[in-house]
């Protein structure tokens, strides 16, 4: 019973992003609008905002949700951020995997380590080029390290 109910909230939550506008994500850590512009602006890229896609990448493993994280990717970055336990299995990752909040603390956490340019090789570039660029001042005040 409580699997078929997290199954019937998980398709509501999946089909009723389907029809909204995107809305902008807060995370509580986040201390400067920096980072919840890069959050939006990759998920942008990856999935135009889809947060409930999945689909085959070019690598032909399933790429998953707004951030378009891997599950190892996810289950990796996710237990070295503290997000997810240890020993977490990947059935148990794939739960979570589509979640905005976890993933989005997944990948600042990956931003803060430096590894973005390496998940994220082409939206990485474009946020970086002034297609999609982030405003000088909130970059300036990233750099502060006050995520």
């Amino acid at each position: 019973m409580l699997i078929w109910l997290l199954i019937l909230l998980w398709a509501y939550e999946a089909v009723s992003g389907h029809f909204k506008k995107p809305e902008a994500l807060t995370l509580p850590d986040c201390k400067n609008s920096y980072c919840n512009e890069w959050i939006l602006k990759l998920a942008d890229c990856e999935s135009s905002n889809r947060w409930w896609i999945r689909i085959v990448d070019t690598n032909g493993r399933i790429s998953y949700g707004g951030l378009q994280f891997q599950l190892d990717t996810f289950r990796e970055w996710g237990v070295k951020s503290g997000v997810l336990p240890k020993g977490i299995t990947a059935s148990e990752t794939e739960e979570f995997i589509m979640h905005k909040e976890l993933s989005s603390r997944i990948a600042l956490y990956m931003k803060d380590q430096g590894v973005e340019d390496q998940h994220w090789v082409v939206c990485y570039k474009k946020i970086k080029s002034h297609e999609w660029k982030i405003s000088e001042t909130d970059q300036a005040r990233s750099q502060e390290k006050d995520l």
